[in-house]
């Protein structure tokens, strides 16, 4: 009988424990409001997204220097080149001269923090077809004997092409200036010997100078320019034959020969002084000149 009586006691309390819990459960629940009430409708907290942090391409090598990183090299196997935005603690800034002399890449993406490529940073990649560029980039140089490369497209940021940027690029085809270029010059030897360039749309910009920029391109049926170009280095169209056209964008008494860093034009000069200078501008050019 004993035992009956304690098996019934166990039962009533199991009983109530199950009842307070309910009631704690009802309870926790009410307590919750706003939450409580989102997690009733079915929402949920939005997720963010992080983009993910650009790396570069292992193999590369740098150095640091004010502001940020140069690329100083390249050590890798991989033919795609990335270079990434930052570098351990800055920003990478500079493609430093010689960094991919020679290497076996087809492409090389630029980071976002891009201010300058120098001289040579490309030099002989042979194998170098596809280049994209940053906005952000200011100084453009270093894809000299890129025999593969066969167009590109500058950003609006970039204020010079310097010596010899795309020389001997035999295959460029096209060169496009984005949509608000702030070119300012096109050095010496910039796109010389780029015989199958045909395409680059300089009348959309306010360039201001040329220099012995376009030596031996031969491929350009037409080119125009805008009024504002009014400054050109000895010999900035050298090579180019009588079935070529320039169309100036300022008249010929606007002219300036620009060298060293001056410029001399019709009113710093004689008559005669004035018809050298002409000379100097379009030495060795046989294509048609038509001024406004």
């Amino acid at each position: 009988m004993k035992r009956i009586v304690c098996v019934l006691l166990l039962l009533a309390c199991i009983l109530c424990l199950t009842a307070c819990s309910d009631n704690n459960a009802a309870t926790t629940g009410t307590s919750s409001g706003p939450a409580a009430a989102s997690g009733a409708a079915g929402g949920s907290a939005p997720e963010i997204t992080v983009e993910p942090k650009k790396e570069g391409t292992p193999g590369l090598e740098y150095e640091p220097k004010v502001g940020g990183y140069v690329v100083t090299g390249y050590k890798g196997i991989a033919a795609d080149i990335v270079i990434p935005d930052t570098y351990a603690d800055g920003p990478v800034v500079t493609v430093g001269g010689h960094a991919f002399e020679s290497a076996e890449i087809t492409s090389v993406t630029m980071g976002s923090n891009i201010r300058k490529i120098e001289k040579n940073a490309f030099w002989v990649c042979r194998q170098l077809k596809t280049v994209v560029l940053n906005e952000g980039l200011e100084i453009l140089n270093g894809f000299s004997n890129c025999i593969s490369l066969t167009e590109i497209i500058v950003p609006s940021t970039v204020t010079s092409i310097e010596n010899y940027a795309f020389d001997y690029a035999v295959r460029l085809e096209k060169v496009e200036f984005a949509k608000g270029s702030q070119i300012s010059i096109i050095e010496g030897g910039a796109f010389q010997n780029c015989v199958s360039l045909k395409e680059i749309n300089l009348i959309d910009t306010n360039i201001r100078t040329i220099e012995g920029a376009f030596t031996n391109c031969t491929g350009i049926k037409e080119l125009r320019l805008p009024p504002s170009c009014t400054q050109f280095g000895t010999g900035a169209f050298e090579g180019w034959t009588a079935d070529q056209t320039i169309y100036m964008g300022c008249p010929k008494d606007s002219l300036m020969w620009y060298y060293s860093g001056t410029t001399k034009g019709k009113d710093d000069c004689s008559d005669e002084q004035w018809e050298k200078v002409l000379g100097f501008i379009f030495q060795g050019c046989e294509a048609k000149i038509i001024f406004p």
